[in-house]
């Protein structure tokens, strides 16, 4: 794939639709639920902001047989219903304009209609550059990515394959052996979209551009760390795909594991995706295996029932653990994380809870008295909350003398939102996604497999010491 002038390094670099040259965009899973929540609202919020190319096209793709106008229509009220730009006037029309539908599917055999579809694209384009999204299921991609080979349509191609990669270490394995038979590594981009979320992304900018905090963020300074991803949403709509994915696979090993690898990893040596990648998979491979004595999983009220769900199922739709980092800043500090369909409210939450004061520390020595403490002293300490919703933001609690005799203390907090937006005309991460293999990978995960939002968000929480 070529761009029209060398992508930035930096992972902060600002976008340019000025660097993308003419682009077929080719979509698999174009009629699932993650096209019409996040993909085409995102597209469409792209070209009213001016990010896209001018000369593109995108050939939508999936199993149903469905006619042009008929996906233009569900394009429209998928924008309508999900976006933040009205699907009407010209904007609209041109941009339903540049979508066609080539339904029944894409594998080896039966790959003719994509490379008819294709080839009139970049006949009208005059370009080979291509964008391929895989919004599939993972049993899914090994089948398209055998149809981009047998087809041809590998060269000149950027390949975007959404988490999960794989359901175990092995077919991850397997799965990356098989994409490199047909690309390059430089061609693949393997997202998992929260990465994108300006909060998480700002979990940088406290720990390495503030001289308060990194001195803190140690073990002889946090007490626990908390990663929150409760939802109010069932999987009434994609249970069979939950059925095979279950809340471990789906939020934990993917999106809060991620986040985990930010909170964790030692400063890097430099903003650029490798350099990002490589610390992180430091603290990975630090990862303490989760033990079945560490996890709880449960299953809401119903699940049974829905349709693709075996009636005996042990899926979970919720989980809740304690993981542990063995290495020297992380020792003995619990990193607690929590997600399920179906709860009381939907958030997304990163809390960094302090150790405790100066003189307890002392007194509790290497066993850490302190965490024997009534709860009601532990929930008063200072802390430092990452919300990762639309209410993107931080909140830093600490306390402070409070007016009175003696010396009583009273907590205070100071919250900022949308503290860095990687481009403010971005309404979606998965935007900031698509638009980034303008930039040849220059955004966070970009990086070969081996080591590893939902709707409604997570979030991140970590105590620090009062002092």
């Amino acid at each position: 794939m070529t761009t029209t002038t060398e992508a930035p390094a930096s992972l902060f670099a600002r976008p340019s639709s000025s660097q993308i040259g003419p682009t077929t965009i080719v979509l698999f899973g174009a009629a699932g639920d993650l096209a019409r929540r996040k993909l085409l609202p995102g597209l469409y919020h792209l070209e009213v902001a001016g990010l896209l190319p001018e000369a593109w096209r995108l050939i939508a793709s999936s199993s149903r047989e469905l006619s042009d106008d008929e996906f233009r229509e569900i394009a429209r009220s998928a924008v309508a219903e999900f976006g933040r730009s009205d699907p009407k006037g010209e904007c609209w029309d041109g941009f339903a304009e540049r979508c066609v539908y080539v339904g029944g599917g894409f594998a080896p055999g039966s790959t003719a209609p994509i490379e008819r579809a294709v080839e009139e694209a970049d006949r009208q384009l005059g370009t080979s550059q291509r964008l391929i999204f895989c919004a599939v299921p993972p049993k899914v991609f090994p089948d398209i990515v055998r149809g981009l080979g047998e087809a041809k349509l590998a060269a000149g191609s950027k390949v975007i394959i959404e988490k999960p990669f794989g359901t175990d270490v092995e077919s991850a394995r397997k799965l990356n052996s098989l994409i490199h038979s047909v690309l390059d590594e430089e061609q693949v981009f393997r997202i998992d979209h929260y990465l994108g979320k300006e909060a998480v992304q700002n979990i940088l900018a406290f720990r390495f551009a503030n001289g308060l905090f990194e001195p803190v963020w140690n073990r002889q300074f946090v007490d626990h760390i908390q990663f929150d991803v409760p939802e109010t949403l069932s999987v009434d709509d994609r249970a069979a795909f939950y059925e095979a994915t279950g809340a471990l696979r789906d939020i934990v090993v993917t999106h809060i594991f991620q986040v985990l690898g930010f909170v964790a990893m030692e400063p890097p040596l430099g903003l650029t995706p490798s350099e990002l990648g490589d610390e992180r998979v430091k603290a990975f491979h630090a990862l303490r295996p989760l033990t079945p004595d560490c996890v709880v999983r449960g299953q809401y009220a119903g699940y049974r029932e829905l349709e693709g769900v075996a009636p005996d199922s042990d899926t979970e739709t919720f989980v809740a653990g304690r993981a542990f980092i063995d290495n020297w800043r992380w020792a003995d500090v619990p990193f607690y994380f929590r997600s399920g369909k179906r709860m009381a409210e939907t958030r997304a939450h990163d809390r960094v809870q302090e150790a405790g004061p100066l003189s307890l520390r002392a007194r509790g020595g290497a066993d850490r008295q302190h965490r024997r403490e009534p709860p009601h002293v532990r929930s008063r300490r200072s802390r430092l909350d990452l919300r990762f919703l639309s209410r993107e933001g931080s909140w830093l609690g600490a306390r402070s003398h409070r007016r009175s005799h003696g010396l009583p203390l009273r907590r205070w907090g100071r919250a900022a939102r949308g503290v860095r937006a990687a481009d403010p005309r971005c309404a979606d991460r998965r935007q900031d996604a698509l638009h980034a293999r303008g930039r040849d990978r220059a955004a966070v995960g970009s990086r070969p497999a081996g080591a590893r939002r939902p709707a409604g968000g997570a979030s991140v929480r970590a105590r620090l010491v009062g002092t």
